[in-house]
């Protein structure tokens, strides 16, 4: 029956489709199903295509396996599996994985034990029952984890290594921040204790070793001389000079 279903497959009449040759270089094989003065619809298979007719260098007629496939799949009935996992062979040799799929999954829909039918689509014999992988996987305790499948205790491992590495993360950030602060706070009481030693000035914005040094520096800010004022130390008020002594009487003995 297989052997018939090939020998059909490969004696069907070819199917003609388009080819669209792109200015790029590249070309596009499929069904044009749409097309306008702004652009060409193509069908490729597992879905359709915009092409902007500016992209477009021509259009050529030819052999489409995508056409050929749904031809011959028009004319299997829907009870012949093996028909249907001949074409579906023909398909994934050419690239056609979607319609591939779709006559494998026929095929088994026409005989559900069709062993090779399941093989294709992946299916993992577990016991009596054949599963999708994703249902082996589950059957065989496994969990899906970052797209892997992993028993739990490796799932809860690698989540509570990333929820240390995670906690060693914010711990340094926070001490980073504590130390930022800390220097922050040392720059502000250096800042103060230097205010700190300049020299008190009294309200006349003149420092007390001038008002009370005569204007002698003895610190260490003596290179930093206020402005005199006009008159810092009044002078001493005038005063005449003594009036002279009288001269003494000149009194001799008469002799």
């Amino acid at each position: 029956m297989r052997r018939l279903a090939a020998v059909l497959l490969v004696c069907a009449p070819i199917a003609w489709a388009d080819r669209v040759v792109l200015k790029s270089g590249g070309s596009l094989n499929g069904v044009i199903v749409e097309r306008t003065t702004d652009r060409v619809i193509l069908d490729v298979g597992p879905g359709r295509i915009g092409i902007p007719m500016g992209r477009v260098e021509r259009i050529e007629a030819g052999v489409s396996d995508l056409a050929f496939y749904r031809e011959r799949a028009a004319r299997i009935a829907a009870g012949d599996a093996q028909a249907w996992m001949t074409l579906g062979l023909w398909a994934r040799d050419r690239g056609l994985e979607t319609q591939a799929r779709q006559a494998f999954e026929a095929a088994l829909q026409a005989d559900p034990g069709l062993e090779e039918a399941h093989r294709a689509l992946g299916h993992v014999r577990h016991g009596e029952l054949w599963l999708t992988p994703e249902e082996n996987y589950r059957a065989r305790g496994l969990v899906p984890f970052e797209g892997n499948w992993v028993t739990p205790a490796e799932r809860e491992g690698a989540l509570r290594e990333r929820a240390e590495s995670d906690a060693r993360a914010q711990g340094a950030r926070e001490a980073e921040a504590r130390a930022r602060e800390a220097e922050a706070r040392a720059a502000s009481a250096e800042a103060e204790a230097r205010r700190a030693a300049q020299p008190a000035e009294d309200s006349s914005g003149l420092p007390y070793w001038w008002i009370f040094g005569g204007g002698v520096c003895s610190t260490p800010h003596c290179g930093q001389q206020p402005v005199r004022p006009s008159h810092p130390n009044p002078p001493p008020p005038h005063r005449p000079p003594p009036a002279p002594e009288p001269p003494a009487s000149k009194t001799g003995t008469m002799r």
